[in-house]
């Protein structure tokens, strides 16, 4: 089995233009304009009442996109179900889709993202608990997707958020410095 949950975060760099307010419109947008195109975009739902909580997210049938709010403000892409035969695979298709995402904010709005650390969060506890053997067993494919963006493998590092078996299992994924939305999208073999 593989896991069907994913998601990546992207941090914004630059978060005193990003009131969370302007994406309850956005997302709006996104759904009446039919902006994304790998899932069914439902509904939005307004979170900012909840401290460091999910702050405003887009709900869509097989994914879902928000501006959270949880430790620093980011885009938390969140695909819920499988999408290919192996993690590998999967982990590329949803690193398209959220820099689909990421691409549209900064088209949309002054809201800027780093790409030298992203977060990858697998929340299928059942299939990638929280251990060394599922870091172990996950980590390589986590490498060789952002290494294949980036044809430099040598310069990716990949780490353990926290060992703590009642969190999901989340990679801290370093790039370099100079990483870019558009080579990173390039990389992936992704367009908006």
């Amino acid at each position: 089995m593989i896991p069907q949950r994913i998601q990546l975060k992207f941090y914004v760099t630059n978060p005193e233009t990003a009131a969370l307010d302007q994406f309850i419109n956005i997302f709006h947008g996104w759904i009446q304009e039919q902006k994304i195109t790998d899932t069914l975009l439902v509904d939005v739902a307004d979170y900012q009442h909840v401290p460091d909580g999910p702050g405003v997210i887009l709900i869509g049938l097989e994914a879902d996109y928000g501006m959270d709010e949880v430790g620093r403000l980011g885009l938390l892409y969140t695909r819920k179900r499988e999408m290919a035969d192996t993690f590998e695979l999967s982990l590329r298709i949803a690193l398209g889709q959220a820099l689909t995402a990421a691409k549209l904010i900064e088209a949309e709005t002054d809201v800027r993202f780093g790409f030298d650390l992203v977060e990858v969060i697998v929340a299928d506890k059942l299939v990638a608990p929280n251990t060394d053997e599922a870091f172990n067993q996950f980590s390589g494919d986590v490498v060789t997707v952002f290494a294949g963006t980036l044809d430099e493998k040598e310069t990716i590092g990949v780490d353990r958020v926290d060992n703590d078996p009642r969190l999901p299992l989340q990679f801290r994924v370093h790039l370099p410095d100079t990483t870019t939305l558009d080579e990173l999208m390039t990389g992936s073999a992704v367009t908006a």
